[in-house]
Order: C-alpha cells, then structure tokens, then sequence
C-alpha cells in the first residue's frame, strides 16, 4: 500500500473513532450507545468470520486476553467520561497509548524504537498532555481514569498486534476480536439495562452502525 494512503486511512481512522467516543460520551445512556457499537460489530464480525480463515492456535490466548481488556478499557472509558470533559479525557488516554506500547514492544517482544522515533513518539505525547490540561481544571479524578484507559489501550494493543502476527489471518483475529468484544459487552448491558434494551436497540440502531464502522476502520487500520 503506497504511504499516502496508508496516512489517509489513519487520518480517516483518527476521526471516526472520535467521532464514535464523542456518541458515546454524549448520548443519554453510554452504556446502551457503546453496546449498540459492539452488537453491530458483534454482527459484522459473525459474518467476515464466516468467509475467512480461523486466526492460528497460537494467536487465540492472545485474542482472549486482549478482549478481557477491552472489557476494562470499556468500564474505565464509561466511567471517565462520566466525570470528566471529553475534551480532557479522550487526549490523556489516546496520548499515552502510543508511548506506552512502545514500552511494552521493547520489554516484552524485543521492538526497540530508534532514537528519533522514540524522541517522536515521547514528544506527541507530552503535547497531547499539554493540549488536555491547558485551560482546563484539572479534575484528577477525570485524570487518573483517563490516564488508566490509556494503560488499558496500550494493553489491548500490545496483546492484538502480537497476536495478529501469530494468527496467519488478520481478518480472521479482527472478527473474533469483534465477536468476543461485542459478545461480553450486550451480556453486560442485557443485565444491567434489559428493561429498556430493547427499545434503545430499536431507536438507536443507526448511530450503533455509524459508531462500529469507526470503530472497525480504527482496528483495520492499526
């Protein structure tokens, strides 16, 4: 794939997934907004997973242990944003994924960035953090949920970029990802929320489809 539409995808994929989280944040019932995301990826994944390979043996604790995190990616977001700014929130934890990966690349699976990537990569960082608390009152509590949803990003991450390399099929590892993810979040809603599930799903079917194709196209392109 030439560079310039690799940037393209990631640009695209930069704006969906905020605009997703931006939904979620400002919908009535996160809960409920962030599972009718997952349900129609939950849908897209059954059905891509029907016309590709099985990810390899190999790559399954890895899948497995990556949905386990996104469940806590999703309770520490939900609760993040319930109370802090979005504006706050959403650039401390995107901000210190990057940089926390590549801890965990050069630790766990012998990835050591160069000089000048690591110095990039340390400097994005830092300017995400100043551009989220500048201007701002620091809620530290806001902060350290945010802060603790970067550690999860930066987790699921990790586990999924190893174990894409092990499955010998990335559409094939995106697509359980999907169904274990989507699986795991409308059990937790159908307990939590199963008096006015239904009628949510029945009103809010349309932003859930908008919401899960940038949630895909951001799993796509990293």
């Amino acid at each position: 794939m030439p560079d310039s539409a690799l940037y393209a995808l990631v640009l695209v994929a930069a704006v969906a997934h905020a605009s997703w989280n931006a939904m979620v944040k400002s919908s009535g019932d996160r809960l409920l907004m962030l599972t009718s995301i997952r349900v129609v990826g939950l849908v897209a994944g059954l059905l891509v997973a029907s016309v590709v390979p099985l990810p390899a043996i190999q790559s399954i604790p890895f899948l497995l242990a990556a949905a386990f995190v996104h469940y806590l990616y999703y309770a520490l977001m939900l609760n993040a944003y319930r109370v802090g700014d979005m504006s706050q929130v959403y650039p401390i934890a995107r901000g210190i994924a990057p940089l926390l990966v590549a801890l965990l690349a050069a630790l766990f699976a012998g990835e050591i960035l160069g000089p000048l990537s690591a110095l990039a990569v340390c400097i994005l960082s830092a300017g995400i953090f100043v551009l989220a608390l500048s201007g701002h009152t620091v809620n530290r509590k806001a902060v350290v949920l945010a802060l603790s949803t970067g550690v999860a990003i930066a987790g699921y991450s990790f586990l999924s970029g190893v174990g894409v390399r092990k499955s010998e099929s990335l559409l094939g590892y995106i697509a359980w990802l999907e169904i274990a993810t989507g699986l795991g979040m409308a059990s937790v809603a159908y307990v939590r929320r199963k008096l006015v599930l239904v009628e949510f799903a029945r009103t809010q079917w349309r932003a859930g489809l908008g919401g899960c194709q940038g949630s895909c196209r951001v799993k796509v392109v990293s």
